[in-house]
């Protein structure tokens, strides 16, 4: 796993992208990898849902906005918006 941005060694940005054909269960797994994988104190995950798989974003980023092991998980989600 390679990291996208380290702020400092307790601060981690993964930056996540759906495409076509990823479903949400593969999300879901990259996200709980991360979690367990990167030592730093406190991870963002920002996700980029240009495919918008996730349905529900504010249940999605509070149900994975939880501290695990001593860690902070912070999720901010965007769906582009077309005009």
């Amino acid at each position: 796993m390679r990291t996208d941005i380290w702020l400092d060694l307790n601060n981690v940005i993964e930056i996540k992208c759906t495409r076509k054909g990823m479903l949400l269960k593969k999300l879901i797994e990259e996200i709980e990898a991360g979690m367990i994988h990167y030592s730093a104190k406190c991870i963002y995950f920002f996700i980029y849902d240009k495919e918008k798989i996730i349905e529900n974003a504010f249940a999605f980023q509070k149900a994975y906005e939880r501290k695990l092991r001593d860690k902070e998980i912070h999720i901010i989600i965007h769906q582009p918006k077309f005009l």
